[in-house]
């Protein structure tokens, strides 16, 4: 800017006067962009998803999958007088109680006895391929399946 004021001034178009004006009024310009800039508040930062909360969600997103495959494929059993034992995740030995036409699908491999998701404590039995599908997503969940059965 004092460039331009310095050839206006040789040319007598301009005089120190004006020159030294333009120059407090560019300071003053600078000073208060610099005090604007300093009273807006800083910009929202965005969330930032860490690692932990993407496992958390993907393994809620499993669970619920989980928990609407098993739903969709439960054999309906009001229970029987037949114990069914199996092998739970803790290796032991539980049984449980089903009547003789699910006990047949059972050993026939038209069904299957899996975890319930809503309690691992639990156990439910579901159609083969429902329990292939569970196999998908945790292998462990499946505690009996007769292989090649179906």
């Amino acid at each position: 800017m004092s460039n331009l004021l310095d050839a206006l001034k040789n040319a007598g178009l301009a005089d120190e006067k004006k020159r030294k004006q333009a120059e407090r009024e560019k300071r003053a310009q600078a000073h208060r962009e610099v005090k604007a800039a300093k009273q807006q508040p800083p910009p929202p930062e965005a969330p930032v998803e860490t690692e932990e909360q993407r496992l958390a969600q993907a393994a809620a997103a499993a669970l619920a999958r989980k928990r609407s495959l098993v739903e969709e494929g439960m054999v309906d059993d009001a229970g029987g007088r037949r114990r069914f034992y199996f092998e739970t995740r803790e290796a032991r030995i539980a049984f449980a109680l089903v009547s003789e036409i699910v006990a047949s699908l059972l050993e026939r491999g038209k069904a299957a006895i899996v975890e319930d998701p809503n309690d691992p404590a639990a156990h439910l039995i579901v159609k083969r391929d429902t329990a292939l599908r569970l196999t998908e997503l945790d292998k462990e969940a499946v505690r009996f399946l007769v292989k090649g059965g179906g």
